[in-house]
């Protein structure tokens, strides 16, 4: 018969791969501090320039965790968002 059964190799087992996982850092007041002055430079949503203009500062961070940290401080009200927007 034909059978999707069939079609399974049993010796090629489904392996599932997890990802590493670094520990979480949180975000130093001179970082939050070169992610405001960035945004200020470049504008929103512009996460790759800020972490180019302050790659020195922001060395072990990825364009996410800048975009993520900017969101946090919006709603924490660490950010005027008059000036800083939505």
């Amino acid at each position: 018969t034909d059978s999707d059964d069939e079609n399974v190799s049993p010796s090629s087992p489904c392996v599932k791969i997890r990802r590493i996982q670094k520990k979480r850092r949180r975000f130093t007041k001179v970082e939050k501090n070169a992610i405001i002055k960035g945004v200020e430079k470049f504008g929103r949503g512009q996460w790759a320039k800020i972490k180019n203009e302050y790659k020195a500062i922001l060395v072990d961070r990825t364009g996410v965790n800048i975009k993520d940290c900017y969101r946090t401080m919006l709603g924490n009200d660490e950010i005027d968002q008059k000036e800083h927007g939505n």
